[in-house]
């Protein structure tokens, strides 16, 4: 968690406590490679962020071409912003490509 305290204590100013606070929101989570953490008609419950690793955000046309919308790598924020909000289902696909 030192990377995401880090990341943090770059762009705001917080007190010791306000950090831990912060930091109390999100949990740790390994994923092996090749793994999904969001597949579309999923609803996303999450906002996460990449302390190590890398994942491919896609999604997949009708006829099946994968089109590739961005990477989200170190000290990056990955989530469906639309789906966690309106907690409706994703079209996106969020997959590590890098162990994390």
């Amino acid at each position: 968690m030192e990377i995401f305290k880090a990341y943090i204590k770059k762009r705001i100013a917080v007190t010791s406590e306000q950090i831990e606070q912060i930091i109390s929101s999100y949990t740790p989570t390994q994923v092996k490679k090749k793994s999904f953490i969001l597949r579309a008609g999923e609803i996303c419950n999450f906002e996460g962020f990449v302390m190590k690793g890398c994942f491919k955000i896609f999604y997949l046309t009708p006829n099946g071409e994968e089109h590739i919308l961005y990477f989200a790598i170190e000290e990056w924020w990955i989530s469906d912003i639309a789906s966690f909000n309106d907690q409706e289902t994703s079209t996106i696909i969020y997959s590590s490509i890098r162990r994390l």
